[in-house]
């Protein structure tokens, strides 16, 4: 069975049965297999209006976050990446809470902090913070600054979060799609969705969910874990040639020529500018690969106007890191992204 998820994993039981039950109410038993191959648990989370004040440390999104003396809080940057004020809270996670299922090496005790440093940008970096259940909490407002960006969330309401467990699939993975469209399941595809994920497609009130921990990205467009790989192996430049790069096994298609040349003349000059990057990811294929499979999305966060956290024209924000840097609780490297559909 060809996978698309070198990094798949064993559903749970009770997942597997829910899982097995939706894959066959969308008309898709005949390719349970290919799909429990592509799968992973997650987590889904959801925001809740707090009824009464909220003990310290307990999860939530917005708000004033409950840290220990031991953080301090980090700076935020301006659009050139630059240190500039101070970054803002998004969410606290009290690890005690959060079910198991999420598929990541995160500790069962403990909390971690989520800051975004520069909410304006559509491609930026996060502060994340863990310490152990042992330390003091106690709120900490926003410290000041001088400089406020334009653009951006900042200052959210706070809601409460309550978890899920759930199964997640690579649906913004490029070579997942090629996968389903080859087993002619892509159709199919979507009322699964909707049934693993009800209200994803909508940026209104929804009975759906609001964000995820563990799983896969739901970008639509934006296959970010090959977009980080290409930027990570040294040609960020080549990072939209990705698109033109059509088959599934793309070292083959190096001896049979750049398909996607053929056609008319004028589509042939106009797809001339991305030969050298075509090229390049044909040749470099399997380190790409292996570069985007090395990241994990960490957390998934969507849009909510009674809270303030708003974004634009994007519908998920995303924050991606490294496998074995999450192994060793190291935040250091995390890519925060928020894609735009224009």
């Amino acid at each position: 069975m060809t996978s698309s998820n070198p990094g798949s994993q064993s559903l749970n039981p009770a997942l597997r049965s829910s899982f097995l039950k939706a894959v066959d109410e969308s008309g898709l038993t005949n390719h349970s297999e290919l799909l429990l191959d592509n799968a992973r648990e997650c987590v889904h989370f959801f925001y809740n209006k707090p009824k009464e004040e909220l003990p310290p440390g307990a999860s939530k999104v917005g708000g004033e976050p409950d840290l220990p003396d031991s953080v301090e809080w980090p700076a935020g940057e301006d659009e050139e990446g630059r240190p500039a004020g101070k970054a803002e809270f998004l969410a606290q996670f009290n690890l005690a809470e959060v079910p198991d299922g999420h598929g990541l090496a995160l500790p069962e005790s403990g909390h971690l902090w989520v800051f975004v440093r520069a909410t304006q940008m559509t491609r930026t970096t996060a502060a994340i913070f863990y310490h152990d259940a042992g330390q003091r909490l106690q709120p900490r407002a926003k410290p000041k600054s001088d400089y406020v960006p334009k653009y951006g969330w900042r200052e959210l309401g706070t809601a409460a979060l309550t978890f899920a467990p759930s199964v997640a699939l690579p649906l913004s993975s490029w070579a997942f799609e090629r996968l389903c469209k080859k087993h002619g399941l892509d159709k199919g595809l979507m009322k699964l969705q909707q049934k693993l994920t009800p209200g994803m497609d909508n940026y209104g009130p929804r009975d759906g969910i609001d964000g995820q921990i563990g799983g896969f990205s739901f970008q639509c467009e934006f296959d970010l874990p090959r977009e980080y790989a290409i930027t990570e192996l040294g040609h960020p430049e080549f990072v939209w040639d990705d698109v033109f790069v059509p088959d599934e096994d793309l070292e083959a298609s190096t001896d049979g020529g750049l398909t996607f040349l053929e056609g008319p003349e004028s589509y042939r000059q106009e797809m001339q500018e991305h030969l050298p990057g075509v090229r390049w990811i044909q040749e470099n294929n399997k380190r790409i690969r292996a570069a985007a499979d090395a990241l994990q999305l960490l957390f998934m966060f969507r849009p909510n106007g009674r809270i303030g956290l708003e974004f634009g024209d994007g519908m998920y924000l995303d924050f991606l890191m490294h496998r074995d840097a999450l192994q060793r609780l190291d935040f250091s490297k995390v890519y925060c992204a928020l894609p735009m559909l224009l």
